[in-house]
């Protein structure tokens, strides 16, 4: 269901080029043209939408710098996107040292209405669930069920044990069906007549 549309394929090689010789306008067209993809990918990283757009600005300054550094060549959505999920990891670090306020999200009251099981959740929900995952979990969530990466490759990138990776994704797995019951509540009819 995601509106984002890659440009043409005759429009990317271009594109890059000119930013590899360092051309704003090539930059910023890159950036208006693949922003969306970058923001969904930043948002399961993130605590709320404004540190996915702080993953989102860092990941496109460390894209611009390494087209300027290399001509690129290669899948570059794929690129695109493990340079988005590496700065999120980043952040994932950088917000471990501090105090953050996971607490008062992780008791957040369920949503009030129920629409007898017919409420669809929609994208922007799946975003407030995972963000109310702890940053620890939330992490090795996406890189597992979303990145598709091993829990070896997870321990070794995040300098965890293979244990702790698997019993995050356990954890987040389990508190995710907490948070999303709400959702997939089935309100029964005591009334037969």
């Amino acid at each position: 269901m995601s509106t984002y549309l890659p440009p043409l394929p005759a429009q990317t090689p271009a594109l890059l080029c000119a930013a590899h010789r360092g051309e704003e306008r090539a930059q910023r067209l890159l950036y208006e043209a693949h922003y969306p993809l970058a923001r969904a990918v930043a948002l399961q990283y993130a605590d709320d939408a404004d540190a996915a757009e702080d993953i989102v600005q860092e990941a496109f300054i460390k894209l611009f710098r390494d087209l300027i550094a290399r001509e690129f060549r290669g899948d570059f959505i794929a690129y695109l996107r493990r340079i988005v999920v590496n700065t999120g990891i980043d952040h994932y670090r950088a917000g471990r040292r501090r105090l953050r306020l996971f607490d008062r999200l992780r008791s957040a009251p369920p949503p009030a209405t129920h629409n007898g099981g017919e409420q669809l959740l929609g994208e922007q929900d799946v975003y407030r669930l995972l963000q109310q995952l702890t940053p620890a979990y939330r992490l090795v969530f996406n890189l597992y069920v979303i990145e598709g990466y091993l829990h070896e490759e997870i321990a070794a990138k995040l300098g965890i044990s293979v244990g702790t990776s698997k019993s995050n994704l356990s954890k987040a797995k389990r508190r995710l069906r907490q948070l999303a019951g709400p959702y997939f509540q089935v309100e029964t009819d005591t009334h037969h007549g």
